[in-house]
């Protein structure tokens, strides 16, 4: 048996394929994750994730799915993704990404990234348009909750521009170890981070009913946005900043009629590649 295997799984369609992937992140483990077209390819190390097992869950939880499960060679997972992300530029080079192994980059302020399973890098449209909506925003002595933070890349920025007081949380583990150590290569010392979703991470402390900030940043898929407003609304209070992607462009109105009915009007958007971005304020 090889030491590595791959599940192709016939999936059309960006907001389709980034749900089947969030499930591929509940019941199993994988090394990385390559979108096409019609279909998803994921890579498992057979010695992390039983194939049998994963078959199983697959079966059990998506019926009707297509999928194809075989062997692939040993991979250099280092070398294939250092080959992979490289260093990104932003705002007519005011911002740097870059990972440990690139070299300081001449720019204004960079942040430096080592993602896990190359997610997170800034590359996507949706948090250049976040960064770029945040490098134009006051966050002097400001308190900022990223929810969905993912590598921390957002919570970085936030408190690399000056906030007080920053928190995140994200409900995936591989998320929530990979932004503790990003906000330590960062030297983020007011960056706090919790594993969980909104319940939990209210009952571990990170927010605490009465906390109202004064900038909210959300970098995640249309559903979970809209079935957090009324958590936005208790966190929230007049001229609260509310910054939303991880949805395309048809989704905008859904977005702000959802968010109207808690007090959040429109301020600014934008698009790139039928991803948006809004800024929205509370009256």
């Amino acid at each position: 048996m090889s030491k590595y295997y791959k599940l192709t799984i016939s999936c059309i369609g960006e907001e389709a394929q980034e749900e089947l992937i969030g499930l591929l992140h509940f019941f199993s483990e994988f090394e990385s994750v390559n979108q096409l077209e019609d279909s998803i390819i994921v890579s498992y190390l057979s010695a992390s994730q039983d194939r049998d097992e994963l078959i199983s869950r697959l079966t059990e939880s998506l019926p009707d799915l297509q999928f194809t499960i075989e062997d692939e060679p040993d991979i250099n997972w280092n070398e294939k993704f250092e080959k992979s992300f490289q260093p990104l530029r932003i705002m007519n080079n005011s911002w740097g990404v870059r990972a440990t192994f690139h070299p300081p980059m001449n720019t204004a302020k960079e942040i430096i990234i080592d993602p896990k399973m190359s997610f997170g890098t800034g590359h996507h449209a949706t948090t250049q348009q976040m960064m770029e909506q945040m490098s134009v925003l006051n966050f002097q002595n400001k308190t900022v909750w990223d929810y969905g933070s993912g590598t921390g890349i957002l919570a970085i920025m936030a408190s690399m521009l000056g906030a007080s007081i920053v928190k995140a949380n994200d409900n995936e583990e591989w998320a929530y170890h990979n932004s503790i150590e990003n906000a330590a290569l960062n030297s983020c010392t007011n960056l706090e981070i919790a594993l969980g979703d909104i319940p939990t991470v209210e009952t571990s402390g990170l927010l605490k009913r009465g906390d109202q900030f004064d900038v909210i940043i959300a970098n995640i898929t249309k559903n979970i946005l809209l079935g957090s407003t009324l958590y936005i609304d208790l966190y929230s209070k007049p001229g609260t900043i509310l910054l939303l992607s991880g949805f395309y462009v048809d989704d905008i109105s859904d977005i702000l009629d959802g968010f109207k009915t808690i007090g959040f009007e429109p301020e600014k958007q934008s698009s790139m590649d039928n991803w948006a971005c809004l800024r929205l304020v509370k009256n």
